[in-house]
């Protein structure tokens, strides 16, 4: 469903090894200069390249992928932070055709978290379908804001999902 990978990132992260196809990745908070990395789970044939202060996981073409950014949150409640985040790209402009698809809270790994669903219209790619989860975790080395931005065409989407499942499944902080 469009909404499993806040399924999958509800529950514990797995820890065994991933299904064919994919590895795991591994991103310290010093790379970041953040107080926790993380670990994620990815499809072999996609690549990582730094964005800002975070990482983006890109399909082949890149018009699909998983962004993982660790800037700290404006809001402590993440759904008071989705919300402020919609009010604010739409005011900038950043979403071109921007349609909320709703904004409700996720259980991501065992914190409160929010799910930001939306698409907009881009002019190279056409429909692109956007969940973003954000939570606040707990780490041995203090709390870490992350945000797990799932983008995809909207044609897409669905054959998307497998990988976002398997990166949120997967997704944990590291100290």
């Amino acid at each position: 469903t469009p909404e499993s990978p806040v399924t999958a990132a509800g529950g514990p992260a797995s820890l065994g090894t991933p299904p064919a196809g994919y590895h795991f990745i591994t991103v310290t908070a010093a790379e970041l200069g953040s107080t926790a990395g993380f670990t994620v789970a990815m499809p072999d044939t996609w690549t990582v390249v730094t964005r800002g202060t975070g990482k983006v996981i890109e399909a082949p073409g890149g018009t699909t992928y998983l962004q993982i950014d660790l800037t700290p949150h404006t809001y402590a409640d993440m759904l008071v932070e989705a919300r402020y985040l919609s009010a604010l790209t739409r005011k900038q402009g950043h979403f071109p055709g921007y349609t909320g698809l709703g904004i409700h809270p996720a259980n991501i790994r065992g914190g409160r978290g929010a799910a930001w669903n939306f698409a907009w219209q881009s002019a190279s790619a056409g429909r692109v379908r956007v969940l973003d989860l954000m939570y606040i975790a707990s780490t041995p080395t203090g709390r870490q804001s992350f945000a797990l931005y799932l983008s995809s065409p909207d044609p897409a989407w669905n054959s998307s999902l497998p990988a976002f499942d398997e990166a949120m499944r997967t997704f944990r902080p590291i100290p």
